[in-house]
């Protein structure tokens, strides 16, 4: 699945914003120890409450609905003391990573767990807080179809630097998703005739084109089968199939197929247009159907503009020379 990308994504900009608010909040520096508490605790009171005050469409990751646990990691050294009244340090560089689940059981618990845990002695030895919190949700505007999207918010307390300030950041990894639902949309009754009359005009012109190529063709048959009799008859010789597939224009082969599949899926347009809105007709087979007609009879159409090529002598050399070859080159 391809990852969105974010810097090119105006809505996507807009998330990140929202995700700032809601778990960095006015101050992304802390500086204090109170300062780094109130804001472990408004992550988890954030996380746990993110569907009832953020005024996105945001739920948790799992399948099942149910509410996982907020892992609280904590990067530390295995030893780390600074003395600063006589600048000496006991420090161990070994790095030890611990994760610790915070339930939304109860929250005196956690806030508890939180003050002591994180003292100003431990920030000594702390190289980072975070967490990282997984949410799925969907964008939905009028000129786009909706966007379905898992998306990872981490959360990042960075004390590297042991400098007396904490940056606090949040950046976001996503991913597309099956999107489930219908789209409904309403035309006025002024597009509705509008469309249904374009329509009608190509079936019109198409039926005609068809009609008239097809005259051509039965002209050819006919042609093709008094020069059989007359060779027959006059020079004892049988006019064969490959000759007589000589005298049709393969253009108007070509002409006939598209016009009938455009004229056949054209209809069936007009039919599912007829029956309603865009939900139904998502969900009606003949939609997939007429897509699939109108759409090879275009490309048809397409090559039969080559035809006109033929008139220019640099071009009509190209198009025999393809037309000798083709069928060595499928063999």
């Amino acid at each position: 699945t391809p990852a969105l990308e974010v810097a090119k994504n105006p809505i996507w900009t807009d998330n990140q914003l929202a995700m700032d608010h809601l778990f960095v909040g006015k101050y992304p520096d802390l500086f204090t120890v109170d300062a780094v508490h109130e804001r472990l605790v408004n992550l988890l009171d954030g996380y746990y409450h993110i569907q009832h005050r953020s005024i996105g469409a945001y739920d948790y990751a799992w399948s099942n609905g149910s509410t996982p646990p907020l892992e609280l990691c904590v990067a530390y050294y295995k030893q780390g003391r600074v003395f600063a009244f006589n600048q000496s340090y006991i420090w161990n560089q070994d790095t030890v990573v611990e994760c610790t689940p915070l339930t939304n059981t109860s929250q005196a618990n956690n806030t508890e767990w939180i003050k002591t845990t994180f003292t100003s002695t431990t920030f000594d030895k702390i190289v980072s807080i975070s967490s990282v919190l997984k949410f799925t949700t969907l964008f939905l505007n009028s000129y786009e179809e909706p966007a379905c999207v898992a998306m990872n918010v981490t959360v990042l307390m960075d004390n590297t630097n042991h400098a007396g300030r904490i940056p606090l950041t949040v950046s976001l990894t996503a991913l597309f998703l099956q999107c489930h639902g219908n789209t409904v949309k309403t035309l006025s009754d002024a597009d509705r005739a509008l469309g249904i009359s374009l329509d009608l005009v190509i079936i019109v012109v198409a039926t005609v084109a068809t009609l008239l190529t097809l005259r051509s063709l039965l002209k050819t048959a006919m042609l093709a089968r008094r020069i059989a009799v007359f060779l027959r008859k006059y020079s004892k010789h049988h006019l064969t199939m490959k000759e007589a597939l000589k005298l049709f224009d393969f253009w108007h082969i070509n002409s006939v197929i598209a016009d009938s599949l455009v004229v056949t899926g054209t209809i069936l347009k007009v039919a599912v247009e007829l029956q309603g809105d865009v939900a139904t007709r998502n969900q009606s087979e003949h939609f997939t159907v007429c897509s699939f007609l109108l759409g090879v009879g275009c490309l048809l159409i397409w090559v039969g503009a080559l035809r006109f090529l033929s008139y220019f002598h640099g071009y009509n050399v190209l198009l025999v020379t393809v037309r000798c070859a083709f069928p060595n080159l499928m063999r």
